[in-house]
């Protein structure tokens, strides 16, 4: 479809405004959203003297619904100067097997949370232990990335999309108690579309992530393995059929498929069940976005340092 002038002057805004830059060139970029630690120690008085942030409330946090759950019944906000990144620690916890304090870190959208911001909280949590992760993803708003295209072409490790629809703008890959949940969305204050994983501490942990001087190890943990844009190649899926069953069933089965075109997680949970094809990934095409993940990730691990620095030294 060719593009009218005012349509393409709308895809000039969006990519001036995706994370706040001007005309940034690369179609997605990586942020680190959120970040949680527990720990035995109070570390309130310590972050109460770090500078460049400033301490906001201590709040008695209310009882949620029983279909919900909080775990503690206080908790201390903290804000970043200059920026919209703010932490919490919550403490007084109302079941005995939390730890006594856990400390979360929401990140600024445009830019994620930042490696001196990360480093300099986490040189005051001795101890601290990394229970989760959020790693996102944000495409360009004006590129060809949406939430069609992520059902259609988003495969995510071994999670199958969630259809309970409880938030009817998010797509959901897994439930909030796995060790891995995708989740896609708009983000409209940054003129991105967002795809984010949410990892605990069972998941990291064997890809030996286990703090923020591992963090460079996503790039080898989430792009191809658990975040992968393809599509079915027919002509695979065709003779890969052919060997056990007959004309008449493999036109069946390739019909049946693609009916299901609008979510690739549904293809391939249908070829494993119904059509007894066990290593699905091998009919896979992979999409050329993925480069751009590869590229973006890179980047953005290169930001991180992957052992402590002494002060003074580079």
């Amino acid at each position: 479809m060719k593009l009218k002038p005012k349509m393409l002057a709308a895809k000039k805004m969006l990519r001036r405004r995706f994370h706040g830059g001007v005309n940034p060139g690369p179609e997605c970029a990586v942020i680190l959203d959120l970040l949680r630690y527990t720990m035995k120690e109070n570390p309130i008085p310590a972050f109460m003297e770090l500078p460049g942030f400033q301490s906001l409330q201590n709040t008695k946090i209310k009882r949620p619904p029983l279909d919900e759950f909080q775990g503690y019944g206080r908790a201390h906000w903290f804000k970043r100067y200059g920026s919209e990144m703010k932490f919490c620690v919550e403490l007084e916890p109302r079941e005995p097997y939390l730890a006594p304090y856990s400390v979360s870190l929401f990140a600024d959208d445009n830019t994620g949370l930042l490696p001196e911001e990360v480093l300099a909280l986490r040189e005051l949590m001795p101890g601290a232990k990394l229970t989760l992760a959020e790693v996102a993803i944000d495409f360009v708003l004006a590129g060809k990335v949406n939430r069609a295209f992520v059902r259609r072409h988003g495969v995510f490790g071994k999670s199958r999309r969630d259809i309970s629809n409880r938030n009817p703008q998010v797509d959901r890959w897994g439930t909030k108690k796995s060790g891995k949940c995708i989740k896609s969305y708009e983000k409209f204050g940054n003129a991105a579309y967002r795809v984010e994983a949410r990892m605990r501490r069972r998941f990291m942990e064997p890809a030996g992530i286990v703090d923020v001087y591992d963090f460079p190890k996503f790039g080898d943990l989430l792009p191809g393995h658990h975040i992968l844009f393809a599509q079915i190649d027919e002509s695979k899926l065709i003779r890969e059929l052919w060997r056990t069953r007959t004309a008449t069933e493999t036109v069946q089965i390739v019909k049946q498929v693609f009916a299901l075109k609008g979510g690739l997680t549904e293809q391939l949970a249908y070829l494993r069940q119904h059509a007894g094809l066990k290593n699905t990934r091998r009919l896979l095409r992979p999409h050329r976005i993925n480069r751009s993940i590869w590229d973006a990730f890179n980047a953005w691990g290169a930001q991180w340092p992957t052992k402590p620095v002494r002060l003074g030294k580079k």
